[in-house]
């Protein structure tokens, strides 16, 4: 699988966003917890859709990951060439968690500025002061799991970045019949890391045996 331009590593990163992607778009994954938020009252809704925003602009930063991932996995393994998909997966690893690292830096760093001039009351202020450190965590739980999309989609592994994204919605969903009704707006929190834990930890153990498979037939040198 070749891709269309050549991309180098991390130049690429801000090159393309895959916003049209309906597997990456954030705003369609947190449909179900912005609808719990509004269960759980008018300020709570109000502050998770301030903190979702931070998110949003942490994901534009994954998704640049996610998308250099994709070009490298699908080059190395259009050309069966085992060493540059390693290489690929090793260099997006890295530059992953320096990206997902500065994006909760920053979370951190201007998130009271930001909610003191976004939020309309003072109690949705307090509020999303106190959840702030949730949607900081997110990137660093994250980042493996939006990377680990760009290699299945460069490498096509479709069927089965389906069928991992349905395990994960699963714990998510039984993470979040547990937590909500005991921790209320924190469990609904915790859920949403746990999900991208999940997605996580699931790809990446997955990641060795589809790659064994995809190459199998032994390392072409580029020519």
């Amino acid at each position: 699988m070749e891709p269309a331009e050549p991309c180098r590593f991390p130049s690429c990163l801000f090159g393309q966003w895959r916003h049209d992607d309906p597997l990456l778009r954030a705003s369609d994954r947190l449909s179900f917890f912005t609808r719990q938020s509004g269960m759980l009252g008018i300020e709570i809704l109000a502050a998770n859709t301030i903190l979702l925003r931070f998110y949003f602009f942490g994901v534009a930063f994954l998704d640049g990951v996610a998308t250099a991932a994709e070009q490298l996995a699908g080059r190395a393994v259009g050309a069966r060439y085992r060493p540059a998909f390693d290489r690929a997966v090793g260099l997006t690893t890295l530059w992953g968690f320096v990206f997902a690292g500065l994006v909760a830096l920053a979370l951190l760093a201007a998130g009271d500025w930001v909610i003191g001039i976004t939020a309309p009351t003072e109690s949705v202020s307090a509020l999303a002061h106190g959840y702030l450190p949730y949607v900081a965590a997110l990137p660093i739980f994250g980042i493996v799991a939006f990377q680990m999309d760009g290699v299945y989609i460069g490498a096509t592994w479709s069927r089965q970045m389906r069928n991992l994204m349905v395990a994960s919605l699963v714990i998510y969903f039984a993470a979040w019949a547990v937590l909500q009704p005991v921790f209320g707006n924190d469990g609904l929190w915790i859920a949403l890391i746990l999900f991208q834990s999940a997605r996580s930890v699931a790809f990446r153990l997955m990641l060795p045996r589809l790659a064994d498979r995809t190459f199998q037939t032994g390392t072409v040198a580029p020519g």
